[in-house]
């Protein structure tokens, strides 16, 4: 059980991360996201939440990265 904890844990640690940088605009505050955080927080109460939380991961993942793509070939 605890072992589950644990990965269900980072897997909602690392959606907040990639959440965070999906919804990235310069000098603005971030309120994209949360009611996927939400739901997510609940697949560690509820394990049949979990592929939820792992989808929502991937799909935030794809957009953060096209989002983020300027910034990393900002430097000469």
């Amino acid at each position: 059980m605890a072992v589950l904890f644990v990965l269900l844990g980072s897997l909602n640690i690392a959606l907040m991360v990639v959440s965070k940088y999906a919804a990235y605009l310069p000098n603005t505050r971030i309120t994209g996201g949360q009611i996927a955080i939400s739901i997510s927080l609940f697949g560690i109460l509820f394990p049949v939440l979990a592929p939820l939380t792992l989808l929502l991961l991937i799909k935030k993942y794809i957009t953060a990265r096209r989002n983020l793509i300027q910034y990393l070939y900002a430097y000469n």
